[in-house]
């Protein structure tokens, strides 16, 4: 009861880890299904607003995970080239000491 009540208290009363994130994140898209079923049967209205604010959240973490991939992969190749340039400079100063 207290969940719907007061949904921030009780979330913040929750002390959420990363695994009851992703718990909750499931609970969501189950949810999600149920109501998509539900609206499939013929009743629309509030269960087909529902699903729309679902998949706009949906789409819209895909999309943010999408553009952290990116600057992930972006960043790491940086990093690689940054560090493929390194060895090449030591290598370069270490064949000089040689001679």
């Amino acid at each position: 009861p207290a969940m719907f009540l007061a949904p921030g208290k009780w979330l913040r009363a929750q002390k959420m880890t990363p695994k009851r994130w992703a718990l909750a994140a499931l609970a969501v898209l189950a949810l999600a299904a149920v109501l998509q079923r539900v609206a499939l049967l013929g009743l629309v209205g509030l269960e087909r607003l529902i699903i729309g604010v679902l998949i706009s959240a949906e789409n819209a973490i895909f999309a943010g995970l999408t553009s952290v991939a990116r600057v992930a992969g972006l960043a790491g190749a940086l990093v690689a080239l940054a560090y493929v340039s390194y060895l090449f400079i030591v290598a370069e100063d270490t064949s000089k000491k040689d001679k």
